[in-house]
């Protein structure tokens, strides 16, 4: 496995976040959710999460 760096755009509250994380994994959907539980803490509240992909295909995974 290599090292991916993922660009979130978060949108908390109404308030826009930008986060860069580097996950080395096999699955990174999840990862990124477990991500998003540890730092927020926020998984009750969390409605949607997209994925978008780098040919731009946009993929709801939450």
């Amino acid at each position: 496995m290599t090292e991916t760096r993922y660009r979130l755009h978060l949108s908390v509250r109404g308030e826009t976040i930008v986060r860069e994380i580097v996950l080395d994994s096999s699955e990174p959907t999840k990862d990124i959710l477990n991500w998003l539980e540890d730092e927020y803490a926020f998984h009750a509240n969390l409605k949607k999460v997209y994925l978008l992909r780098a040919d731009g295909v946009e993929e709801q995974i939450y």
